[in-house]
């Protein structure tokens, strides 16, 4: 089961473009261990969370908990549109 952590983890790590060996060398760990952590078979020691959420440029918050999704813009007719038709 994939946690927020694991999820956050990769997404942050894909946004910088870095590779988990990439991230394991600035964070001074084996590649397995951030390939693990993505997996969700193992989780960083809380030790280690404000290291890796300093190398994401991010805090530790980010990486623990969900990501808000943006809210769908609601729909609004403008120039050229009448009754839902767009001319």
């Amino acid at each position: 089961m994939m946690t927020y952590l694991s999820k956050n983890l990769k997404r942050l790590r894909q946004a910088k473009n870095l590779t988990p060996a990439e991230l394991a060398d600035l964070l001074h760990l084996p590649r397995e261990s951030v390939i693990s952590w993505e997996r969700s078979d193992t989780t960083p020691g809380i030790d280690q969370l404000p290291a890796i959420a300093k190398t994401l440029d991010t805090d530790v918050v980010t990486l623990l908990y969900p990501v808000a999704e943006p809210a769908e813009e609601p729909f609004r007719p403008g120039f050229g549109c009448v009754f839902g038709a767009v001319f």
